[in-house]
């Protein structure tokens, strides 16, 4: 008889453990395809690298013969040539604040500093903003 009793209660601990599991599915997000142009080339250039809450899926560059440094979690082009344009795919979640409250999502601007042209295009069907430039 106990070792039936000894199941129900391994039974319902284990029930009340399922009810602190937190809601299913994925952090607001948005996924985005730029296209980046830098007209004159003043030493090294900041992109994102992917982190916490950022990921980046795709990042090509023209022309192709183009140098990476990273700087703790920053990443940087450098070229000789005169001008760069990239093309980059990323997925970013939304942040939050230290109560969980929603912020605003970081632009492209802000992601791709010193750019003189940024086209952007929505991968997750949001409406497609004006294009930014700087």
């Amino acid at each position: 008889m106990r070792r039936w009793q000894l199941a129900i209660a391994l039974g319902a601990a284990a029930l009340s453990a399922c009810t602190v599991l937190p809601k299913p599915g994925f952090p607001p997000r948005q996924e985005r395809e730029v296209w980046v142009d830098y007209d004159s080339m003043e030493g090294p250039v900041e992109v994102p690298a992917s982190r916490r809450g950022l990921t980046v899926t795709h990042l090509s560059t023209e022309p192709q013969q183009v140098r990476e440094r990273f700087v703790g979690e920053q990443r940087f082009l450098v070229t000789d040539a005169p001008t760069l344009q990239l093309r980059c795919r990323y997925r970013v979640d939304q942040p939050t604040d230290a109560q969980g409250r929603p912020q605003p999502y970081p632009t492209p601007a802000q992601l791709f500093p010193g750019a003189t042209r940024i086209r952007t295009t929505w991968l997750d069907g949001a409406p497609v903003p004006a294009p930014e430039q700087e």
